[in-house]
């Protein structure tokens, strides 16, 4: 399980009525209102869904209606995804969201464009954090989906630390993601290239940089296509 500050952290005051009470801040943080229903976590570390009965200067008043099962991934996705054309980075958002990514990261490869460039036509950026929000809520999510600064490729590798790092090749022919060990591991770091992939030179960097060389398969995929078959395949795993 991963503990992220986005996830409301609530009290339960009376067992009995299920009343549980939790900060105000996070009622801003989530853009709630009173009357709507929200995912919290007790001090028992058991999830709940609840109503927003009350908001006063400091607390919130919750109702539970509903324990569920943990909503959040065993492990924490990190989607180093390079900026592509057109809308595709929303729906990318969106759909990493609803599959448990705890962070995007808009990368700059040599064959992607970039935040500017796709603002010169439309400026769009700006509603990302809007549309992960969105996106978390309505598949019940615990926490919020974090969309990070864009980086350059090349300062990514230098950075990146996790259990496990991995980068998606069409070129790749032997490695699956079935064939990784992704267990009683805390984080993955998992890089998608723009349409037209890696260049010779990025995948060589990747290798140098100890990650794994993936393959989705023998199909060309959308770069969109491509962060939502790897996702789903994480998600499957909790």
């Amino acid at each position: 399980m991963v503990y992220d500050e986005t996830i409301i952290k609530a009290k339960i005051i009376d067992s009995k009525t299920r009343l549980l009470v939790c900060d105000k801040r996070f009622i801003e943080l989530w853009n709630l209102r009173k009357g709507e229903a929200l995912t919290v976590m007790d001090d028992y570390f058991e999830w709940h869904r609840a109503r927003l009965l009350n908001i006063s200067d400091e607390n919130c008043l919750l109702e539970s209606f509903e324990r569920i099962k943990n909503p959040e991934p065993g492990f924490l996705v990190r989607l180093y995804q390079a900026v592509p054309e057109k809308e595709r980075m929303e729906l990318i958002i969106e759909k990493s969201a609803e599959l448990g990514v705890m962070e995007i990261i808009p990368v700059v490869s040599s064959r992607s464009s970039t935040i500017d460039k796709r603002d010169e036509k439309q400026k769009k950026s700006h509603k990302w954090p809007v549309l992960a929000l969105k996106a978390s809520k309505q598949c019940r999510r615990g926490s919020i989906l974090k969309i990070c600064p864009e980086k350059k490729l090349e300062d990514c590798l230098s950075e990146v630390k996790s259990d496990v790092k991995l980068f998606l090749n069409e070129y790749e022919r032997h490695l699956k993601l079935r064939d990784i060990d992704f267990n009683n591991i805390k984080t993955v770091s998992v890089f998608n290239g723009p349409e037209g992939g890696f260049s010779d030179f990025e995948r060589s960097s990747f290798m140098e940089k100890g990650f794994f060389s993936v393959s989705l398969g023998t199909r060309i995929l959308r770069t969109e296509t491509a962060a939502f078959c790897v996702c789903s395949y994480f998600a499957s795993l909790y």
